[in-house]
């Protein structure tokens, strides 16, 4: 086990490092990465109990934290076969993960990184200030979960081309990564497909098990938010389809089935207004031309009522975060965790 530094030496390091000391005892027997123990590295980071040997000069040239670092750094501290070693408070797992892409920068390019990969990026790249994993981990959730109702709409049609790995449980994990990583502009959207692909009792568990047996925490704050928008939502919609029960929005007088066209017009405002299962949440859907929903309409009335369905989804999307008790789009601001509303107030939720 090498030894600590002196105190006076381990406190200008541990400046440099964020939420944490640059170097301590561990109460864990370190071991040796085995993926990342670079023959001619000249540095050892340990996350945990894991070591990784690396160079410097990649750290360096990649964070403005670790070159302050290496600048104020002492030649008499401890080492491992002549490198110095530096203790961090991070997972090692994101360690390993971020350490493998600032080694091959191709990932850059890759079509769909994993989650756990992005998220990586995310926050060590947040915090270390390391702009390369930062930005790109920033620019997929983007892609993927847009601000934008046209961007959106790609998506759901399958035209964007997918940049990180989807699993049954993506959902849950990228809401809580996007809003405590501060990718504010993602995560109204992100809210509503949770809220359209889980119901609220699962939503509100202490703990919701992933597909691989381990499970997804959502915070407090995050829960209460997804609550009363559900609530929120709910009520809009049964503004937003109410013209479904006005005969004056169709044309009537064109109508080749009027009384058919009028009983299906309200089995569809009742399947709408009820919000449940596959009907839930539908003030984003959709409504296309061979769609079921038209079933039972004639052709005038089909039309009409795809054309006014449509149109209040840009109302429904403009009004999305609001749901969440967020600032307007426009407002969400990138790189800053967002703000959750309690009332008129302004609450931070950023945790200490």
């Amino acid at each position: 086990m090498p030894k600590a530094f002196p105190p006076a030496k381990r406190k200008r390091l541990a400046a440099a490092i964020p939420d944490g000391p640059a170097l301590s005892e561990s109460a864990i027997q370190p071991h040796r990465s085995k993926r990342l123990w670079m023959p001619y590295g000249d540095i050892i980071l340990q996350a945990e109990a894991t070591q990784f040997r690396v160079n410097r000069d990649v750290l360096a040239r990649n964070s403005p934290v670790f070159r302050e670092m290496f600048a104020t750094q002492l030649p008499d501290q401890p080492t491992i076969e002549g490198c110095a070693i530096v203790i961090l408070s991070d997972a090692a797992m994101d360690w390993e993960l971020l350490l493998e892409r600032l080694y091959d920068y191709q990932f850059q390019y890759e079509s769909a990184l994993p989650f756990d990969v992005v998220a990586a990026l995310l926050r060590l790249g947040s915090k270390y200030h390391i702009s390369v994993a930062k930005e790109n981990a920033i620019w997929r959730i983007r892609h993927e979960f847009p601000a934008v109702l046209d961007l959106w709409d790609e998506v759901e049609a399958g035209i964007r081309m997918q940049k990180i790995q989807y699993r049954p449980s993506l959902l849950l994990d990228m809401l809580s990564l996007a809003y405590d990583g501060g990718v504010s502009s993602s995560v109204p959207i992100l809210a509503a497909c949770c809220l359209r692909t889980f119901d609220m009792a699962t939503l509100l568990q202490d703990k919701i098990q992933r597909e691989d047996g381990s499970y997804v925490v959502l915070s407090d704050p995050m829960k209460r938010a997804l609550l009363n928008a559900s609530e929120r939502i709910l009520e809009f919609e049964l503004e937003l389809f109410n013209w479904l029960e006005d005969d004056w929005v169709i044309p009537h007088e064109w109508c080749t089935t009027m009384t058919t066209c009028r009983q299906r017009r309200r089995e569809l405002h009742g399947m709408f207004s009820m919000g449940q299962g596959e009907w839930r949440y539908n003030a984003l859907a959709v409504w296309h031309a061979d769609s079921e929903w038209g079933d039972g309409l004639c052709e005038v009335c089909e039309v009409a009522g795809r054309t006014r369905f449509n149109a209040n989804r840009h109302r429904a999307w403009e009004a999305l975060p609001g749901f969440l008790n967020l600032p307007p789009w426009g407002e969400l601001k990138d790189l800053e965790k967002p703000f959750l509303l309690s009332s008129s107030i302004w609450v931070n939720e950023v945790q200490a």
